[in-house]
């Protein structure tokens, strides 16, 4: 199965999901308030289940800015990494073409050199 794929699925399991976590967390605040006779010791649990769920999601908004951070902080070295592997690449390139100027100079120098040198025995042989 490819990992495109899993997309939507995902999704609709993790709504899921959700959906389950707070129809179950309904019922258990329903029988936690309906265990109380006072109105109330009812509006405490509610209030102290309020606060819990607000320090939770604070907590949680904060971690999301840290991860969000942490992200942004790993794209920009990974956009400079691939930066400078293109530099790198096309150095590379240049130094290759370099390399290959250089050696068919080299065999230019060679061959003339050669020339140069069956030259002159030539005309110490001719002499």
């Amino acid at each position: 199965m490819r990992l495109a794929c899993l997309g939507p699925l995902l999704g609709v399991l993790l709504t899921h999901s959700v959906a389950r976590a707070v129809r179950k967390a309904n019922k258990d605040l329903a029988e936690l308030v309906n265990s109380r006779e006072d109105s109330f010791a009812k509006v405490e649990i509610i209030q102290q289940k309020y606060s819990d769920l607000l320090h939770d999601m604070k907590k949680l908004e904060r971690e999301h800015t840290k991860a969000r951070k942490r992200a942004d902080q790993l794209q920009k070295e990974k956009d400079q990494s691939r930066a400078e592997m293109t530099k790198a690449v096309q150095l590379k390139g240049k130094l290759e073409t370099l390399c290959r100027e250089l050696q068919k100079e080299n065999k230019r120098i060679k061959v003339g050199s050669l020339l140069h040198l069956l030259c002159e025995i030539c005309t110490q042989a001719n002499l």
